[in-house]
């Protein structure tokens, strides 16, 4: 029944249909594309929040943790500047850590850390060496069970990570970064340096200038892709609905044929539905072959923002969907509880 209405229609409104499938591809392509752009500039914002707040204390000989760990609690703990984390580099190549505040959030596959001799490996790092979750690896001089694996994190290149309290005295720590909770002004960076270089006696690195160009410019083209995300689903739910006005003559031959309403209502609400999903896949064939490469720029993939997938298809679709369904259904509720003549009547006006 739907896919003959649906046949119907196309050989009785052709040019209405192929204008229709137009600015429906387009429409989703633009959601698309505005989330996926939205979302590879949230990237390079985060790297960006971490160049301008992130302190790095560096040791090039290295020291003991045991000289540090009292300082890392105190500024941890002190509240003129709040400190969202601190980490602790455990090698010369920083690619072993432990978070002060916090654990991973990016595991892949496995646990997060949840004892002492756990420890944590980059899921590129244990793939190419053969390594699984519940392997014994020695580190530091000492063996740890390994926990889970981790996905890549933009901007940062560690591999092994074990829990805060699993590093001992006698552990060399060669760098710390110290990243506050918001962002520093040239006077608060200038004056947390200080007080860094006075507790742990030692040169501090202060963070990148801040951009308030780069800073604030994000929120105004997250506006601008919300507004026309909005203009193009009213849009294209006006194109829904003078579909449906010629369509709802529809109920009264239904109803006059003894179909329920309930059933002509979801008759028509499945058409719009098969519509959609033909739509949809032409918009990914479209995405998949071209479109999201224009996203990966030199500056998102130097953020760690290298792939789109499925996730950056179907998500703006879907809140598109529901923006279309959200206008046009209420109308098709309408039609459904009109009484048939009423129906014929409004088909001749």
């Amino acid at each position: 029944m739907v896919l003959k209405n649906i046949a119907s229609f196309l050989k009785s409104h052709p040019l209405i249909f192929v204008f229709f499938s137009l600015l429906q591809i387009a429409s989703m392509l633009t959601a698309v594309y505005l989330y996926s752009d939205t979302r590879a500039n949230r990237v390079v914002l985060e790297k960006y929040r971490g160049t301008t707040s992130v302190f790095e204390i560096e040791y090039p000989n290295g020291t003991s943790f045991e000289t540090v760990a009292q300082k890392i609690q105190d500024i941890a703990v002190q509240t003129k500047y709040p400190v969202a984390n601190i980490t602790v580099f455990a090698d010369r190549e920083n690619q072993f850590i432990a978070d002060y505040k916090y654990n991973a959030d990016n595991v892949d596959m496995g646990k997060q850390l949840q004892n002492p001799n756990d420890i944590l490996l980059d899921a590129a790092y244990a793939r190419k060496n053969g390594i699984e979750v519940g392997d014994t690896l020695t580190a530091l001089n000492r063996s740890f069970t390994v926990s889970g694996l981790t996905l890549p994190t933009p901007g940062v290149e560690t591999v092994f990570e074990i829990g805060y309290g699993a590093l001992e005295k006698s552990d060399t720590v060669y760098k710390l970064g110290i990243r506050l909770e918001n962002l520093p002004t040239k006077y608060e960076t200038e004056a947390f340096s200080t007080l860094l270089t006075e507790t742990f006696d030692a040169a501090v690195l202060p963070p990148q200038p801040r951009n308030y160009t780069d800073e604030y410019g994000f929120d105004a083209q997250l506006l601008v892709s919300f507004s026309v995300m909005l203009l193009v689903i009213l849009n294209v739910s006006f194109l829904y609905q003078y579909i449906l006005m010629k369509r709802k003559n529809k109920f009264a031959v239904f109803s006059i044929c003894g179909c329920k309403r309930s059933r002509a209502f979801f008759i028509l609400l499945a058409e719009i539905l098969c519509y959609f999903l033909f739509h949809l896949g032409i918009t990914a064939a479209i995405w998949f072959g071209f479109l999201k490469n224009l996203l990966i720029r030199e500056e998102t993939a130097e953020a760690g923002f290298t792939e789109l997938g499925i996730a950056e298809l179907l998500i703006p679709t879907a809140v598109y969907l529901a923006g279309v369904l959200c206008i046009f259904v209420p109308k098709l509720i309408k039609y459904a509880r009109q009484t048939t003549v009423r129906l014929l009547y409004s088909e001749k006006e």
